[in-house]
């Protein structure tokens, strides 16, 4: 039943009627604007007869088809009526026509005047596919329409779709402006699909564009029914074809069916005859499957871009092909595609080298790479940013150098991409220049800096400023400390001419004030130039003069690394050389990196003083996190890590500023949310935890590397260890854990003040080897070593004496004996402080200089302390010729009626082995020394000087007497010492250990030999004295095994074991001579060597080698007394040690002298000798005896 008729029009040609059917569903819009509109819009070429309905679940629709070919249009958007309109279009084979998107076709005669879902989806597809995108935002509406297709394409594109955002008809502005801000922008998207219309699209693309996400990068796709709002430019829109002019809503359905009414007229024009129409519903059924999708409309859509505000079809893109027919333009006026990665967080970056000046910093482009592998591991890591990555924009305006008309040309074309923060370098002038240049353009910009100038610590004049390391005043004041630490009272002080060395020398001298530091130099000669240079040295000779002259060894220096390096050279041109100053920079030195940028010419010069220098330094690297950056760094770069640490933080610290602006969801992109939120920061960063001061801009603390810059080999490699720490944290804030290397090399610390040959009566730069010298040192040397050599060969042709025979049986233990050994545990240290020195192992060095009595190394005895020690031990030697003397003469009845004899006597046991056997090397070293001049300022052998005093030159003046004296005495003392030695073994009746006299003698001419090496060959190759040295010890020990040099087994054995040791010490030493670093695990090879060596010999004691020197047993009263009343026991029972046979009181003769005893007298044979016993005699030895007992005990 026909409810009610609206509107009836007849055309001149009813042979086509097209039937609207409205329901109370239908907008009233829409109703009016098709009432009033759609014959207009659809066209006049073929008439159509248009009539509206409403109808109802009552409507007869079949008797409402008129006319030879009516089409039916369902616009009830009413499922119930559109269910009896089809089943009346089917029954009348009527072709329907459905607008409603909710209407899936399933008639024959049913079709749809959209395309289907499917399509849609495939064409959006297409499209991001195109665009590469992965990582999208779905914007959508409460519409049916827009809820359906949203949920289809999240189910489809599961993965692309990472947000999803429903928008309300109550939605405000001002609550889209959070969603952008809060939720999109926090989650780094950039790209967006929208599936809405309208005012929708104008309020979210301006919420993007107020939270700063709509610009170059971003994309946003719009699926909608027609075009309209949203006409910013850069968005796209992905429209029906044909749709895609439609202003409203109301236009795109009207146009939707112009669509279809099209194919009809299409239809009618092809098969109509000039005698009219000769058509039928059927035939147009046909015409409609082939120009349809499955009932659908072809999924063909239009790409349209609004470019200045106009709608521009760019393109098509159907399910399998996208068509472009113009250049699109994407927001932010790009024509590139937008990013498919993460949103970018731009920040500037100085990389470049390059100065306004026209010089270029060779050291930015290093340091830099630590910014670009921050960088990286930020974008790799889901730790920090995880939605969005770092991108630099990199200049080259200026690294150290700041020229405001220059940076201004520089920085003008990148104003709109300095991104959030400004890295600066670390040289403060730049950074303080651009920040007051950004104050010019009204740009507020975070800066997160490594510069140490004091001046940037002022949160007043920088607000904007941050560093990730302390003020270099924060370096200054653990100078201060590391002087106390190291004893140093007073130092030398100079600084550049530029605010922030001009800070840090005042809290230095503030701060040294303080703790009674003196600072020694002039203070009106302390200050150069900003830039100093070798080119300046005349202007500024008068600096370093004053320096020399305090005689103050500590040269601290707040300069520029080049700088700094170039002030060093000053100190050489002035005469101060290796060990006259200790460099101590405010800065660290890189190492070999120094030597690969250094001018070679100046080299020498440099390394002269700068090696065993130290500095203090922020850290780079600390805990597990720091050294886990540099080694990846390292490997990474594959070049070392050395000053990108502290770049590293200062990338980090920016991102993580960021995160925690982004995580609170506030505008990461206003200047001061972004300061305020990265000054609230307290992260681990490479260097350990970061963190500013509340009240300045500096880091709050940092833990300082103390570094020390030394030669790790004779063959120009230079290293920079890390020796401590400063931890401020720490009760003990300096913690030194290894070894420094000061100038020397040497692992002592150095005093303050200059030694006394520092100031040398000429020019030291001007000295060289001495070829004369060395030859005529050399040739003494080996002159001594052949007058050894001599006399051993002549003791040999005389014979020597009958070796002693070995000890079989226990005897008591003597002090002779246990001299003897003491003497064989110092000859092992002597061995070892003679061959290549070993300076890594300062106790073993130490034990050898001190057995040896060595004057350069024992002591630092040098100048007249050196002479007036020679003065001492050539008397010493003078008093052991006089004991000697004594000693050969002491039968003589008249001398021995003078006191002095007597007195000498007395000593001659302990003076004469002490000084002829046991200090035998130490004394033929101390004076060799006095012929010792490498060095010389001319060519002839008297312009050379002694290397222990640079005052004295050799084979002249004082040079010359002392010469002399010295070769008398070496004459007469090496002869006497080498027949001495077996004739007193010899002479010690009461001595059990004795060594025999062949090996005595030939122990001399061996030791001889290796002094003459220590002192000759050392000069001109260490590693070639240390293998000829080891290669004599091997020799030396075939000897010791093939002829044993005691007559005592378990002695013999650890002779053996004591000589292994040594053999061990050298080897060590040897093949490690290029090592001038401590290292703990050569010490552990060496003591594990002599530990595995003396267990052995202990093992071998115990099995194979029994004692038989014994301590004596206390008295037995009984057994005396038995001794005295009886002959059942024997003298020679009693203990040796107390029956005094060489006091003359009994008649010692022969064995072979005395007749067979007979009765009571018995012969007792003691230590070789024997003696005639009878019944006084007897009580005579018992009275001896307990006198002997008591001076013992007493």
């Amino acid at each position: 039943m026909v409810a009610r008729i609206l509107f009836f029009a007849t055309f001149a040609l009813s042979s086509v009627n097209l039937l609207v059917f409205f329901s109370e569903n239908t907008q009233s819009s829409l109703i009016s604007f098709f009432q009033e509109n759609l014959s207009e819009i659809i066209g006049n070429s073929i008439t159509f007869d248009i009539l509206f309905f409403t109808a109802s679940v009552s409507t007869n629709f079949s008797i409402l088809f008129r006319g030879d070919l009516p089409v039916v249009i369902d616009a009830t958007y009413d499922i119930n009526l559109s269910q009896y309109l089809l089943a009346a279009t089917e029954e009348n084979h009527i072709l329907n026509l459905s607008l409603d998107s909710n209407i899936i076709p399933t008639g024959a005669w049913q079709y749809h005047l959209h395309t289907a879902f499917e399509g849609q989806l495939s064409a959006i597809e297409e499209f991001l596919n195109y665009l590469g995108l992965s990582q999208i935002a779905m914007i959508s509406t409460n519409t049916l329409d827009s809820i359906k297709i949203s949920n289809s394409f999240e189910e489809d594109f599961l993965k692309k779709v990472k947000l999803k955002v429903s928008l309300t008809d109550t939605l405000s502005s001002e609550s889209t402006d959070n969603i952008a801000g809060r939720l999109l922008k926090p989650n780094g998207m950039q790209n967006f699909i929208m599936f809405c219309e309208g005012s929708y699209i104008d309020i979210f693309v301006t919420s993007l564009i107020n939270k700063k996400i709509y610009k170059a990068g971003a994309s946003v796709l719009i699926w909608s029914q027609g075009i309209w709002g949203g006409t910013n430019d850069g968005l796209l829109y992905l429209v029906e074809q044909g749709l895609e002019m439609s202003a409203s809503y109301l236009e795109y359905e009207a146009l939707t069916v112009k669509a279809f009414t099209s194919l009809v007229i299409e239809y009618i024009n092809t098969f109509s005859s000039s005698q009219g129409p000769n058509i039928d519903s059927r035939s147009l059924k046909q015409y409609m499957d082939a120009h349809t999708d499955n009932h659908y409309r072809f999924p063909i859509y239009s790409l349209v871009n609004i470019v200045n505000s106009l709608k521009v079809k760019v393109g098509t893109v159907t399910k399998n092909q996208i068509s472009l027919s113009s250049q699109i333009i994407y927001p932010g006026n790009s024509t590139a595609k937008p990013s498919i990665s993460k949103a970018p967080i731009i920040m500037s970056l100085t990389s470049s080298g390059n100065e306004p000046d026209g010089t270029y910093n060779s050291y930015q482009p290093i340091i830099s790479q630590g910014n670009f592998f921050a960088r990286d591991w930020i974008n790799n890591s889901s730790l920090i940013l995880e939605n969005f990555k770092i991108v630099f924009t990199e200049n080259s305006c200026g690294t150290s150098v700041f020229i405001h008309d220059k940076a201004v040309t520089c920085y003008t074309p990148l104003k709109d991409e300095l991104g959030l923060f400004f890295l600066g370098s670390d040289y403060y002038a730049a950074d303080i220049g651009v920040m007051l240049l950004l104050r010019e353009w009204n740009i507020s910009m975070a800066h997160v800096d490594t510069a140490t100038s004091p001046l940037l610590s002022n949160k007043t004049l920088y607000p904007e400023f941050m560093r990730v390391v302390p003020s270099g005043s924060y370096n200054a004041v653990v100078l201060v400390k590391l002087c106390q630490i190291f004893g140093w009272n007073n130092v030398n002080v100079v600084y550049a001419n530029l605010s922030t060395n001009i800070a840090m020398y005042n809290t230095f001298v503030s701060e040294a004030t303080k703790v009674g530091i003196t600072i020694a130099n002039d203070e009106t000669k302390r200050i150069l130039p900003q830039n100093y240079a070798r080119t300046m040295l005349e202007n500024y000779r008068y600096v370093f003069q004053a320096v020399k002259d305090t005689k103050v060894r500590i040269f601290i220096t707040f300069q520029g690394a080049s700088s700094s390096y170039q002030a060093v050279e000053g100190l050489y041109d002035v005469g101060m050389r290796k060990g006259d100053a200790v460099v101590v920079l405010s800065s660290k030195t890189g190492g070999q990196a120094i030597i690969q940028n250094y001018v070679q010419e100046y080299l020498t010069k440099l390394l002269e003083l700068l090696c065993g220098c130290i500095s203090v330094s922020a850290v780079e690297y600390t805990g597990e996190f720091g050294n886990e950056i540099k080694n990846s760094m390292a490997s990474y770069w594959g070049s070392s890590p050395s000053f990108k640490g502290s770049h590293f933080d200062q990338t980090l610290l920016a991102a993580y500023g960021v995160d925690f602006a982004i995580k609170k969801g506030e505008d990461f992109e206003n200047a001061a949310v972004l300061i305020k939120s990265t000054r609230a920061q307290r992260i681990t960063g490479a260097s350990g935890t970061i963190a500013i001061d509340s009240t300045s801009n500096d880091r709050s603390y940092m833990i300082l590397s103390i570094n020390n810059f030394y030669a790790s080999n004779q063959t120009g490699v230079y290293n920079e260890s890390v020796p401590g720490y400063y931890i401020p944290t720490s009760s003990t804030p300096i913690q030194i854990s290894s070894n420094i290397i000061w100038p020397g090399p040497s692992y002592n610390v150095p005093s303050d003040t200059i030694a006394l040959n520092s100031d040398c009566p000429f020019d030291q730069s001007l000295s060289e080897d001495s070829t004369k010298g060395i030859a005529t040192f050399a040739t003494i040397c080996f002159s001594l070593a052949l007058i050894s050599f001599i006399m051993t060969f002549i003791m040999w042709k005389r014979g020597f004496p009958n070796p002693y025979p070995k000890l079989t049986d226990k005897r008591e233990i003597q002090f002779a004996d246990s001299f003897a050994m003491f003497t064989m545990i110092v000859e092992a240290f002597q061995y070892i402080n003679i061959g290549p020195k070993f300076e890594k192992d300062p106790i073993t060095e130490y034990l050898g200089s001190l057995s040896n009595i060595s004057v350069e190394q024992f002591t630092s005895m040098k100048g007249s302390t050196y002479w007036l020690w020679l003065d001492i031990m050539l008397g010493i030697i003078c008093f052991w010729f006089i004991n000697c003397l004594v000693s050969f003469m002491r039968n003589q009845e008249w001398i021995n009626k003078l006191f002095v004899v007597r007195w000498l006597l007395k000593y001659r046991e302990i003076v004469i082995p002490l000084l002829g056997n046991t200090f035998f090397i130490a004394i033929i070293n101390i004076l060799l020394s006095v012929f010792k001049c490498s060095k010389s300022i001319g060519s002839d052998l008297d312009t050379s000087y002694m290397d222990i005093d640079c005052h004295e030159f050799c084979w002249q003046g004082t040079h010359i007497g002392y010469a002399i004296v010295s070769i008398f005495v070496l004459l007469l003392y090496l002869p006497i010492s080498i027949l001495l030695r077996p004739m007193w073994t010899n002479l010690k009746l009461e001595q059990n250990l004795r060594c025999q006299p062949e090996y005595l003698t030939i122990k001399s001419a061996v030791q001889v030999i290796y002094i003459a090496l220590n002192k000759a060959i050392s000069i001109y190759s260490k590693t070639a004295q240390g293998f000829i040295y080891l290669s004599l010890i091997i020799v030396f020990i075939v000897y010791n095994v093939k002829k044993p040099p005691f007559n005592y087994d378990r002695m013999n054995m650890w002779q053996i074991i004591l000589l292994c040791c040594v053999c061990w010490s050298v080897l060590l030493t040897s093949i490690s001579s290029g090592i001038n670093k401590f290292y703990l695990e050569l010490v552990i090879v060496k003591v594990v060597g002599w530990a595995v060596m003396v267990g052995l010999g202990l093992a071998l004691q115990a099995k194979r080698f029994p004692g038989l020197l014994i301590r004596p047993q206390p008295p037995n009263i009984a057994q005396l007394f038995r001794f005295m009343l009886t002959s059942a026991v024997r003298a020679d029972s009693l203990a040796k040690r107390n029956l005094k046979f060489a006091s003359g009181k009994y008649e010692m003769k022969k064995e072979s002298e005395i007749a067979p005893s007979s009765g009571k007298t018995e012969v007792v044979t003691i230590n070789h000798s024997v003696m005639k016993l009878d019944d006084k005699t007897r009580m005579e030895i018992a009275e001896e005896y307990m006198l002997a007992e008591e001076s013992a005990n007493v």
